[in-house]
């Protein structure tokens, strides 16, 4: 069996399935009445991902999306006699969108970090040289 390292790529390919699955079981719901329960197209990310990355992609982000969902709401279900139901689904909808949100705007973020980075390692080193006299030009005495 072959070892797989969990590098950078692996964790944003990962979010980024994750949120592709949130967007796809929100966008469209076919509800079913008797189950107070819907029908939706969040398996097409998540088969995809396990056909594209290989089954341990499919098994992360189908796996903790739905065992997200399904863990949640038949405890609110039951315990609020489904009073809270159109609260959890608005907060599972929330959730959704500020993950997809996340998973374009951390790339971003992270470049930027990176950039302030380097430009703060560089000043600081040029800092540094002016102080110990490499830096700055000699001017002679005559």
């Amino acid at each position: 069996m072959q070892k797989r390292s969990i590098d950078a790529r692996t964790i944003a390919l990962v979010a980024v399935m994750a949120a592709a699955t949130c967007v796809f079981t929100l966008l469209i719901r076919i509800p079913i009445a008797p189950t107070r329960g819907y029908v939706h197209l969040g398996d097409i990310a998540a088969n995809f991902a396990a056909l594209a990355f290989g089954p341990w992609f499919g098994l992360l982000i189908a796996g903790g999306v739905h065992a997200a969902k399904a863990s949640a709401r038949p405890v609110v279900t039951a315990s609020t006699a489904g009073v809270l139901n159109p609260v959890v689904s608005t907060l599972e909808d929330v959730l959704a969108l500020v993950t997809a949100i996340v998973s374009n705007i951390a790339p971003i973020l992270g470049v930027l970090i990176l950039l302030l980075i380097v430009i703060w390692l560089a000043r600081r080193l040029r800092d540094r040289r002016r102080a110990d006299g490499h830096g700055a030009l000699h001017q002679s005495r005559y």
